[in-house]
């Protein structure tokens, strides 16, 4: 699973396959750990599996999300690699899997590219955001997407501003909205042990019968992240 050495490591890219494990904690003392497995085939695809989970200062299970990727080479200077992607979520307000597609845009400006993704999602709201909204078909249906711009220097620090938003859509309209900014930089020479800081606000918005309620929520995170 060592397909990756052969190129430069780049946490930032959302279309190349890395095998890493990355230890986190946020500003509320909740701690994450992400775990990816790689592998390519002969004919130039490639596959991840990310798993990651977060839990309380308590100790407490709070999510977790599972995803794969399945990347394409294309010949296009534009869009050169394209990924099948699976996202399955889990929390106390809804579980939800997400079936689409990744791709990069080359802007041809030096360091700079945009990813993309988007997903039709599906899934059901947990028992306990149901009962509070009196709502007895737990089932939604919608659309995830996300953009990517990001900026890579020449000796590998990257930094990016994205959204991304899960539309639910049932009994209850449910839209998650997730806002990131996210600085990576490696530790040591060779690129395999890397610290990133990502600043995440987080706002849930819903509407049942005509009333709409809203949370809105902010964190800093650290991680650290080993590639193998």
């Amino acid at each position: 699973l060592d397909h990756y050495k052969q190129q430069q490591i780049d946490p930032s890219d959302m279309t190349r396959t890395y095998t890493q494990f990355t230890a986190g904690m946020n500003t509320k003392g909740d701690a994450k750990l992400i775990g990816s497995l790689s592998g390519g085939y002969s004919n130039g695809q490639e596959f991840m599996t990310v798993a990651e989970a977060t839990m309380s200062t308590e100790g407490d299970y709070k999510d977790s999300r599972v995803q794969y990727y399945h990347v394409f080479k294309a010949d296009s200077a534009l869009t050169p690699r394209y990924a099948a992607s699976l996202d399955v979520i889990d929390n106390d307000l809804f579980s939800s899997a997400s079936l689409g597609a990744a791709t990069v845009f080359k802007t041809g400006i030096q360091g700079f590219d945009i990813y993309a993704r988007l997903g039709y999602a599906a899934g059901e709201f947990s028992d306990d955001f149901a009962a509070s909204q009196n709502i007895g078909d737990k089932s939604a249906s919608g659309l995830m997407w996300g953009l990517y711009p990001t900026y890579v220097a020449d000796n590998g620090m990257f930094v990016t501003v994205y959204p991304e938003l899960l539309s639910l859509n049932g009994e209850t309209d449910f839209s998650n909205l997730k806002t990131t900014v996210s600085f990576g930089a490696p530790i040591n020479e060779n690129k395999t042990t890397w610290i990133n800081l990502k600043f995440e606000n987080v706002q849930n918005e819903w509407e049942t019968n005509g009333i709409k309620e809203s949370t809105n929520d902010n964190v800093l995170w650290t991680y650290f992240k080993l590639y193998f």
